[in-house]
């Protein structure tokens, strides 16, 4: 049923926040080539790239669990966590967290959807930290998949407990997630 909860969330979100503002690309209409480049550069040349300290606090918002706004939804587990139980290193008491069970492997971590070693290695590119693709994840499932690609698999992940309840894989909301839950 939380399933269901989440996925209307996601639907009402996509529409109500996915609208493009009135006449926002009409300086770019019928062009083409260099003059479209360059029309679209103009359109988002103000944008301000964040910080990875700052995506953090992006990804608590971008990713809040609709049914307990102190949490999160973890991408590939589909766990709801609390926000505060994040990667903060080794040294941090983790124990406070889970009703007294929280251990670091279980914290999360920012996920990029797109392994940055494809593309973008380091920091000083701004796609390191494009919100677009990035995402909470627990770590050890996170660590996991490392930069290997999507792919189907053939085993669920062991972690991916939350959505692997001996329901079929391909339901309408999972298509796009389960390569990813999926053990690699």
């Amino acid at each position: 049923m939380i399933i269901k909860y989440i996925l209307m969330f996601f639907l009402l979100f996509s529409v109500l926040g996915a609208a493009i503002p009135e006449g926002y690309y009409n300086s770019a209409s019928g062009k083409s080539g260099q003059e479209l480049q360059s029309a679209l550069h103009k359109i988002i040349r103000g944008h301000i790239p964040k910080t990875y300290d700052d995506v953090w606090t992006c990804l608590e918002q971008t990713d809040e669990d609709p049914l307990n706004s102190n949490n999160v939804i973890l991408l590939y587990t589909g766990r709801s966590q609390e926000k505060e139980y994040r990667d903060q290193g080794t040294s941090v008491d983790y124990s406070q967290y889970d009703g007294g069970e929280g251990i670091y492997n279980d914290s999360w971590n920012r996920e990029h959807v797109w392994p940055k070693s494809h593309g973008f290695p380091d920091e000083s590119d701004t796609a390191y930290t494009d919100i677009h693709h990035l995402r909470p994840a627990d770590r050890t499932v996170n660590s996991s998949r490392g930069t290997k690609d999507f792919s189907w698999g053939d085993t669920w992940h062991d972690e991916a407990t939350e959505l692997n309840r001996g329901k079929p894989m391909c339901t309408p909301w999972r298509m796009w997630i389960m390569r990813g839950m999926k053990q690699f």
